[in-house]
């Protein structure tokens, strides 16, 4: 093999081995890159899934439990404000130097304390009751709008709060929240699916 042909070879072989490492011609990426559907080609849908979900939180599915879940526990803490009540009333007719008034007074502090901590995991319990609730109304809401995206020939929806565009919290943490829930600037009105998605969980 001549000098030339060798060194035309090496150079062909290195050349392939080049184009292996970076995955092909450039005209196959090229090619790769306009089947792609750009941002513009893409339809995008925006749905207010809270709003969804809170809707669901107010139908019979949840309130109910809710509500009695919420009755329990109010019945509880009344059940020993009115144990600590009569306790007081009672300390009020005795003498602090009473052996008796001493002793009640000790197992008034004591219920005190103790009603202090039942009503903190009665708060506790009821926030993680309420938190299990909203996940779940949440995922019905969220495979709502899946199935109406689907159906409107949507690949992509964002979750933005749309229906309620004026922020109305107070507190510094609140309205950072509320400025995170709304991603979406601008958006077509017509690539809004909420509506569509509450009637679809027949909640309008």
């Amino acid at each position: 093999m001549r000098h030339g042909e060798r060194a035309f070879l090496y150079g062909l072989v290195t050349l392939t081995l080049l184009v292996a490492l970076r995955g092909g011609w450039p005209e196959q990426h090229a090619a790769a890159r306009s089947d792609r559907p750009r941002a513009a080609e893409l339809k995008i849908a925006v749905c207010d899934v809270y709003q969804a979900a809170r809707k669901l939180l107010d139908t019979d599915k949840f309130k109910p439990a809710r509500e009695a879940k919420a009755k329990d526990f109010s019945d509880k803490g009344e059940a020993m404000n009115k144990e600590l009540t009569e306790m007081a009333e009672k300390l009020k007719d005795m003498s602090p130097k009473d052996e008796e008034a001493q002793k009640l007074f000790g197992e008034y502090q004591r219920k005190q304390r103790e009603a202090a901590i039942a009503n903190q995991r009665f708060q506790a319990e009821f926030d993680s009751f309420f938190s299990s609730q909203f996940v779940q109304a949440y995922e019905q809401a969220r495979a709502a709008t899946q199935a109406v995206a689907d159906k409107r020939g949507y690949p992509i929806v964002v979750a933005s709060r749309t229906k309620e565009p004026k922020i109305t919290a107070d507190a510094p943490q609140r309205v950072i929240e509320a400025v995170l829930a709304r991603p979406i600037v601008h958006s077509p009105e017509a690539d809004d699916i909420t509506d569509d998605v509450l009637e679809d969980l027949k909640l309008e």
